[in-house]
């Protein structure tokens, strides 16, 4: 399958196009130090942290242990060097060397970190330097001082920055071309692996837990603020408590230097490794779903109780859904209470090819009905009750399947009306037809990325400060600073 290639690739295609250094002599960063700024470094075995003591990028001056530098350059190199272990741990790669950077490397091979002043706009991002076919190397900028974040402590801000945007070069050096839900979803999965007390799944995930219909791989097209590609860290989550912490790591081995899609490359990882189907995956992950929040359950989610509950269409028993749009990978929701009804059934009619019914009543303990594909009967007790609408296929166009829910008769009498109104004839519907999604204004509806606009290289979401015509730097500036708000909107939920 075609991939669609990013501003991020195409830097691999112009020698001289890449991010400038925060210190590059007439740089055109949109964060970079000043004229006259004395610049110093400080190493660590695999780091080069980059700073200043005067004017408005200067760091803060502490210096407890009296070694001459000051202490929150010591927390970032320390940091940094502990992240990165831990990333090896887990098996993945080391960010590649910039040894060989023409021009400007930092000095050598060591990776750069840059602290200058974002001026509250921004927390920091990973920059790209070169790259070769997919594969890029890059820095590290990051906040100065984070005077004016809301951040409890310069080491608690560090280890946020660090775990999330050293997983950008770590991705990087597999393959740099992979759309934003893998390499932001996967980076906040990194993150809150790394340490969960930063909290940086549950500030992203409402973002995906808002659009379970939206297929779990699709980037928006054309957006710079994407909340979904950050959620998804909570289908990596899944993905990992479910499956094992290395199913991740498997991923990204599986799309280095191939040009299958990243979900279709799951599916090979789950065959082969896991001896089960995206299919059942997706079903699955639909399942998890509902236990968050209110709903929340031991045997989901480890902080379940710390995310808000899947958006659900809420509507009254008898149900009788025509020919609603289910996107490939992604979910529809119903939420219903039974009333004097002993039995729910729910039914499709019409193109259900690749569809799954599966549905919950929520009692204490909740129980699960089976999964089936046409018609689901399960028994009722005026407990509140869920249905998911699953579409398990990857690739293709969406389905128009009707659905109907209530008791048999009503079920019966729905599928009677609705059937005639099917076109055997019709098929799937087309999904060159320009379908678009009515909340996000983005096409939703292809078969990967090549409907989904990618975003630019570098940055956070690898998206660069200067994209080779210089205008990516109003970009990133706009996504760092939905970042920061949506971390300090979070923080502060759970503050009060």
């Amino acid at each position: 399958m075609r991939r669609a290639l990013s501003v991020f690739v195409l830097l691999a295609t112009a020698s001289a196009a890449h991010a400038d250094r925060p210190d590059t002599p007439g740089g055109a960063g949109v964060f970079r130090f000043d004229d006259g700024d004395v610049i110093e470094t400080f190493d660590t075995e695999r780091f080069r942290v980059h700073f200043t003591r005067d004017g408005v990028h200067a760091v803060p001056p502490a210096d407890e242990d009296a070694s001459g530098v000051p202490d929150y350059v010591e927390t970032v190199g320390d940091t940094y060097e502990r992240v990165l272990d831990a990333f090896l741990l887990w098996g993945f790669d080391a960010p590649l060397s910039d040894a060989d950077v023409a021009d400007d490397n930092g000095g050598d091979e060591r990776f750069d970190v840059y602290l200058v002043d974002f001026f509250g706009s921004a927390d920091g991002s990973f920059q790209t330097d070169t790259c070769v076919a997919t594969a890029c190397v890059g820095h590290m900028i990051q906040e100065n001082d984070f005077a004016r974040s809301s951040y409890p402590t310069l080491a608690f801000a560090t280890s946020v920055l660090a775990s999330h945007e050293l997983f950008h070069a770590v991705q990087a050096a597999y393959d740099a071309s992979e759309n934003d839900v893998l390499r932001e979803g996967s980076a906040v999965w990194a993150s809150e692996r790394w340490d969960p007390a930063l909290g940086e799944l549950a500030a992203f995930a409402p973002g995906f837990l808002a659009r379970p219909d939206r297929p779990v791989d699709q980037s928006m097209a054309g957006a710079v603020l994407d909340p979904f590609a950050y959620g998804a860290g909570l289908f990596f989550t899944f993905l990992s408590e479910r499956y094992g912490d290395d199913l991740v790591l498997r991923l990204w081995e599986e799309t280095r230097g191939e040009e299958t899609e990243w979900l279709a490359a799951l599916a090979d990882v789950l065959v082969r490794d896991h001896a089960t189907t995206i299919g059942d995956a997706l079903i699955e992950h639909a399942t998890w779903n509902w236990f968050t929040g209110a709903r929340a359950d031991d045997a989901y989610y480890t902080i379940g109780a710390d995310l808000p509950e899947v958006t659900m269409e809420e509507t009254a028993l008898p149900i009788a859904d025509e020919r609603p749009r289910h996107f490939r990978a992604a979910t529809r929701y119903y939420a219903f209470r039974p009333g004097s009804r002993t039995q729910v059934h729910a039914a499709l009619v019409g193109d259900r090819e690749g569809l799954a019914l599966r549905m919950v009543r929520f009692s204490d303990p909740p129980v699960l009905s089976d999964i089936e594909d046409e018609r689901l009967v399960m028994t009722a007790d005026r407990t509140p009750m869920a249905l998911a609408v699953i579409n398990t296929a990857i690739e293709g166009s969406s389905r128009r399947a009707s659905v109907c829910v209530g008791d048999s008769v009503e079920v019966d009498a729905c599928l009677a009306r609705l059937a005639p109104m099917e076109d055997p004839d019709a098929g799937p519907m087309d999904p060159d037809a320009g379908a678009t999604d009515p909340d996000a204004g983005a096409p939703v509806d292809a078969g990967g990325a090549d409907a989904g606009g990618e975003s630019s290289g570098g940055g956070c979401g690898c998206r660069t400060l200067t994209a080779p015509d210089g205008g990516g730097g109003m970009l990133s500036f706009l996504l760092s600073f939905w970042i920061v708000q949506t971390r300090r909107r979070w923080r502060a939920r759970k503050s009060g």
